[in-house]
């Protein structure tokens, strides 16, 4: 099939793909025709339900025929792990955008919800897995993986992850630019609880402003992350990051307020977890406050949570992935890293292997005007197409 051919694929697919509402419904409340994944999934299922040498199941997630799909190709490696190809099929929701999921193409670019983040990688996947196996065998087992949630809780993964076999290895699809991204921050969403002790505004001496705490917790917090945080940089992804996102308190003009509540964002590095970030920044309120002042500040436990990324540049899964996008393109890079989070996290956490890498600019994700170049999801199939032709023997 010639370049033109796998262009006109890609592009048929991921118009297919845009076509069908995958709105994420956690978190906003919405529901109706354009949320949730099953259109997408039953897509998935029917683009692969006449290939041969596959089978296609349903793994339900959440209600609401909310599940993820998995494509299982055999290879003719005998005892050999399969390889991992995995993309979320949820996208984030459509305010602001005109006629979002009527995929619109310019100048060689496809315009949609969900075209950049992160359909144009599930379309390369699946061209990718159907040209390999039209080719011949493969020489070693391929999964396809099609995952719901990624945009929310990231459940689709951890519910693959909970029963998964061994992996050899995972390639996750986000728009990487066709980036081969070894390393990622994780995240942490936390929140923090200020007392203090009511009176009225007219006697505030007899209470215990928890504003007046709130401000100086946000200083000492501020403070600290600036004077420690830069000095752990990853080689890769950069430095640990804390953000104060969220604060309110008090009830009326003329009560001292006794409550507040801050909430905060983590980025964390490779070697950081949620233990050790909670210690820290325990350490941090009893240095910056001192202890009757952090005695009044509750941490909660992180009520989101996904890890970071780290594959050694020098593993095989890397150095092939980086061969085939040479040998597509004529693109020599080095793997690299990136500040956002996937759900690459829920498989390296389980000792899996994993790179993110896929068509796109995350500049365009999210965004009002999300849009992929047709040229670079082609290419990003052809790369995949070569790295599941090679069949990674070491690994």
């Amino acid at each position: 099939m010639s370049e033109e051919e796998r262009l006109a694929e890609v592009t048929a697919v991921l118009g297919d793909l845009v076509a069908l509402p995958s709105v994420n419904p956690e978190g906003s409340g919405q529901s109706g025709p354009s949320y949730g994944e099953s259109r997408i999934a039953s897509y998935l299922e029917r683009l692969f339900a006449s290939v041969p040498g596959c089978s296609v199941e349903r793994q339900p997630v959440r209600e609401g025929g909310r599940d993820n799909v998995i494509v299982r190709a055999g290879g003719t490696t005998r005892g050999a792990a399969p390889l991992l190809l995995e993309a979320h099929l949820d996208t984030v929701d459509v305010q602001g955008m005109e006629r979002p999921f009527v995929p619109r193409l310019e100048a060689g670019w496809l315009h949609g919800r969900g075209s950049c983040d992160t359909k144009a990688s599930l379309a390369a996947m699946a061209v990718a897995l159907r040209r390999a196996l039209a080719a011949g065998p493969l020489p070693r087992p391929v999964w396809l993986l099609g995952a719901v949630d990624e945009e929310y809780q990231q459940t689709g993964i951890a519910r693959f992850a909970e029963d998964a076999p061994a992996i050899a290895g995972a390639v996750v699809g986000e728009p990487t630019r066709l980036e081969v991204i070894a390393a990622h921050k994780g995240q942490l969403y936390q929140r923090l609880e200020v007392r203090g002790l009511a009176a009225h505004t007219s006697v505030p001496e007899r209470g215990e402003n928890a504003l007046y705490l709130a401000a100086d917790l946000v200083r000492c917090l501020r403070d600290r992350a600036a004077a420690e945080l830069p000095a752990r940089a990853h080689p890769l992804c950069g430095p640990p990051l804390l953000t104060i996102s969220m604060i309110r308190g008090g009830t009326s003009e003329h009560i001292v307020p006794d409550h507040c509540e801050l909430a905060f964002d983590r980025r964390t590095v490779p070697g950081e977890s949620a233990a050790s970030v909670r210690a820290e920044l325990e350490r941090w309120l009893a240095e910056g406050l001192g202890p009757e002042a952090a005695a009044r500040v509750t941490l909660h436990a992180p009520h989101h949570e996904a890890p970071p990324v780290e594959t050694p540049v020098g593993h095989p899964l890397v150095t092939h992935l980086l061969r085939a996008l040479a040998d597509e393109t004529g693109l020599a890079r080095a793997a690299s890293g990136v500040s956002y989070n996937t759900d690459a996290g829920r498989l390296a956490e389980r000792g899996i292997p994993v790179v993110v890498f896929g068509p796109g600019d995350i500049a365009f994700a999210h965004t009002t005007h999300e849009r992929v170049e047709l040229a670079e999801v082609g290419r990003a199939a052809g790369v995949l197409e070569r790295l599941l032709r090679d069949g990674l023997p070491e690994l």
